[in-house]
């Protein structure tokens, strides 16, 4: 049997998706601001892993992914999102 990964990156490839995207190595991407979140279920792939202090763990150095990724969760809660459900 083959791995999932082939099947995936076949498919990503008959696509033209495959290698850092479609024509000109760009992704097909669209803005959050285009697509209607208003009653539905969302979820956002977030970078949440933030530096944290050698000799206290529980306290972060850097919040900058946090505090990038707030702008995103604010227009899906304000434009009526269900629900935002964030992955790290």
């Amino acid at each position: 049997s083959s791995s999932p990964l082939l099947h995936i990156a076949e498919y990503l490839k008959e696509h033209d998706m495959g290698a850092g995207g479609g024509a000109g190595g760009e992704l097909n991407k669209r803005l959050l601001r285009s697509v209607s979140v208003a009653g539905k279920r969302v979820l956002i792939r977030c970078d949440f892993n933030v530096p944290q202090d050698k000799a206290d763990p529980s306290k972060i150095t850097n919040t900058a992914r946090i505090e990038g990724a707030l702008q995103s969760i604010r227009y899906c809660l304000e434009s009526g999102a269900k629900a935002v459900v964030l992955c790290s």
